[in-house]
């Protein structure tokens, strides 16, 4: 394979129409530019691998390795060798069976998921050096997906990079890139406006991320579904590994702006009355779930009897596999701050009920799978149909 780089296996969601691969040149070589994110970021892993193996389907991918802030060679080192430890301190500490390490282990899970499903790049991007000779010949440069343009913790000089700067304009393209906010700061508005006016197409993942591109540059953009939702559910089962026992009836949550003891107890009060246990991800009182990488989370995920969540991507895992689920606002989080752009994207794609309960109110809305599995091929031809004419 050149240059290191490893195609995945073509994604199913194409299997059933191979006529669009005759206007792909398949031998085409493609770069990932996301967030590099192994910390607790479950659905950065899995849209990192969804949008690997959808672009495996029209060549060969691989995600560039992005050093953040490394301005010169002696950063780029440090923090080439700072990664690299970290990599090794959570190999040697998952292994250590003790109740604290319950972190490292959940980690080093996530770190042997990248290694075996996306791989550790040879193409990398640094201030420092630009991008690697290996990658100077890739055919597309895709940006996203996830919040690649989100300026709340980038350096201007880094802010560029994830825009595309570094290369040919005419080989930039996003697919499903997201800013996370609703607005970019006042002082990188010349950087926006100069680095899309160049993109050869702009792919997004939210209504407000159209409008704002249209408002900073004047170019359109194309509203895309999130890579997770173009990889259908028979294909996610196929990386699970039996995390969760067959039979196990539960009700699983997930929320990243913590959880209120009014909510809790409202949750585990709606899993008693219908027989469940509750399985709690990022949540350490429950050590067995704590420890899940992203695979165990796709089978948390699937197995489900319902799910309770404050999080975008346990949205997408549960259309993925039909569960009834309950969308709270999260908690802690000022109102303006909430970034729900992208729920308020997915409920208005797939027209659903878009009130997030905002109290610790359990109720599961009532949801047609039929309309919304016809509503999803639909949209996953929209977004193919886009890709395609990006890829040429």
């Amino acid at each position: 394979m050149k240059d290191g780089l490893r195609p995945h296996k073509p994604c199913p969601c194409f299997s059933k129409d191979k006529t669009h691969m005759a206007l792909i040149d398949t031998a085409k070589r493609y770069g990932i530019l996301t967030i590099n994110d192994t910390a607790s970021n479950y659905g950065n892993r899995l849209q990192n691998y969804a949008l690997e193996t959808l672009l495996s389907s029209y060549g060969t991918a691989t995600t560039i390795q992005h050093y953040l802030d490394a301005a010169d060679g002696g950063s780029l080192a440090k923090i080439s060798a700072r990664r690299n430890l970290s990599e090794v301190k959570k190999a040697v500490l998952g292994h250590v069976p003790n109740p604290a390490n319950l972190e490292y282990r959940r980690r080093w899970e996530e770190l042997r998921f990248t290694a075996k499903y996306i791989g550790k790049s040879p193409v990398t991007i640094s201030q420092a050096k630009g991008l690697s000779p290996n990658g100077r010949d890739l055919d597309k440069i895709v940006l996203g997906s996830d919040q690649v343009w989100n300026d709340r913790h980038l350096s201007q000089a880094d802010l560029k990079i994830r825009l595309g700067m570094f290369a040919p304009s005419e080989r930039v393209m996003s697919y499903a890139a997201s800013f996370g906010v609703d607005h970019v700061r006042e002082e990188n508005e010349g950087i926006f406006r100069l680095a899309l006016e160049r993109m050869s197409m702009i792919g997004v993942r939210e209504f407000r991320a159209k409008e704002l591109v249209e408002e900073l540059s004047g170019r359109k953009a194309t509203v895309v579904l999130d890579p997770t939702l173009m990889v259908p559910a028979e294909q996610w089962r196929t990386i699970t590994r039996g995390f969760v026992p067959e039979g196990e009836r539960y009700v699983l949550t997930y929320f990243l702006g913590g959880i209120s003891k009014e909510r809790g107890a409202a949750i585990e009060a709606f899993a008693k009355a219908h027989g469940c246990t509750v399985r709690r991800i990022l949540d350490p009182s429950d050590p067995e779930t704590y420890i899940a990488g992203p695979q165990d989370f796709v089978e948390l995920f699937s197995k489900a009897a319902y799910v309770c969540t404050d999080s975008y991507h346990a949205c997408c895992f549960s259309l993925l596999f039909d569960k009834p689920f309950r969308v709270f606002a999260r908690e802690g989080i000022k109102q303006n701050d909430k970034m729900n752009s992208r729920m308020e994207t997915l409920f208005r794609l797939f027209d659903l009920d878009a009130s997030i309960e905002s109290g610790a109110d359990v109720t599961m809305p009532e949801l047609d799978y039929a309309r919304i599995s016809a509503e999803l091929y639909r949209q996953r031809t929209i977004s193919r149909t886009w890709l395609e004419q990006a890829l040429r």
